[in-house]
């Protein structure tokens, strides 16, 4: 019994130190952004066709347009941006 808690133990503290966190591989970015039609300038850019961004502002009013940082960055934007400093600029 004792042996199989050591070894239990030791399988989880490995899984625990062998395993990074996934922020650290940065954020998933994606093609698409709806604008909508508000005074504040809301916009969600979460779409990965043009046709979930059209469905989802039709009534609502507003437009679907590429997503500029998709277009810099390719579909993952790393943490820590170019000095590594953990700003992500």
């Amino acid at each position: 019994m004792r042996t199989a808690l050591l070894g239990l133990g030791a399988l989880i503290a490995a899984l625990v130190f062998a395993s990074t966190p996934a922020s650290a591989q940065g954020y998933r970015l994606y093609p698409w952004c709806a604008n909508y039609n508000t005074d504040s300038g809301l916009s969600n850019c979460s779409f990965s066709t043009r046709r979930q961004c059209e469905a989802t502002i039709s009534g609502n009013g507003g437009t679907c347009d590429f997503n500029s940082f998709y277009a810099a960055y390719g579909p993952y934007f790393p943490l820590g941006g170019p000095r590594g400093n953990g700003s992500g600029f």
